[in-house]
């Protein structure tokens, strides 16, 4: 009985303080609140769990149902990340396009939101890789194939190489600051491919 409590009274907590100030939002002022609650959400799960510390101990190990721990994540997952993760991936793709572009952009926000993408996943990447690196990569293809059709148009040889270099380098730093290590011999291989393999033909030709 007191298990179903827990999980009741962290799932209303959800529908009535988080949702509410979720709804209607999107790009930077989502990801911003969106951590806030996280943050919120996982201390919340904390406090939560050694107040039921015996009952983690001795019923839940018993009844093989699953720790508070990961019932208080899935409560998140389900009803706030279900509900907003298409805006959030959204968001995390135009603000990550935005920094190819030279703008500055706040890397610890982007950095936590990619870190509740893991934490969601307890203990595995299958949240990143589904709901983030699946688009992640697709449209890095099609900003760099972007690119490489300006800079063909516009560059000599040596400058093309030169740039596509430093796209590289900026792409490799881009896993070192915020995404999973995971993606870096997948990303590498996108921009490759854009820069360098499909408009090779192009390329010899100058």
């Amino acid at each position: 009985q007191l298990y179903r409590r827990y999980g009741e009274a962290m799932s209303d907590y959800v529908a009535r303080q988080v949702l509410p100030a979720l709804q209607g939002q999107t790009d930077i002022p989502l990801l911003k609140e969106l951590l806030k609650r996280w943050s919120n959400h996982k201390i919340y799960v904390k406090w939560m769990d050694r107040f039921f510390t015996y009952l983690d101990r001795y019923y839940v190990k018993l009844q093989s149902v699953e720790s508070l721990h990961s019932r208080g994540y899935s409560i998140f997952n389900q009803l706030v990340f279900d509900e907003c993760k298409r805006d959030t991936r959204n968001a995390l793709l135009k603000v990550i396009n935005q920094e190819r572009q030279g703008e500055h952009i706040d890397q610890d926000l982007v950095k936590g939101i990619i870190q509740m993408f893991i934490d969601l996943g307890l203990g595995n990447t299958n949240v990143y890789n589904s709901e983030f690196e699946e688009a992640f990569l697709p449209a890095t293809s099609d900003y760099f194939v972007r690119q490489a059709s300006g800079w063909l148009m516009e560059d000599s040889f040596p400058e093309y190489l030169r740039k596509a270099e430093a796209a590289m380098h900026a792409e490799e730093q881009r896993v070192t600051n915020y995404l999973h290590r995971s993606t870096q011999p997948r990303l590498k291989h996108v921009v490759i491919q854009a820069l360098l393999a499909q408009p090779q033909s192009q390329l010899l030709e100058r």
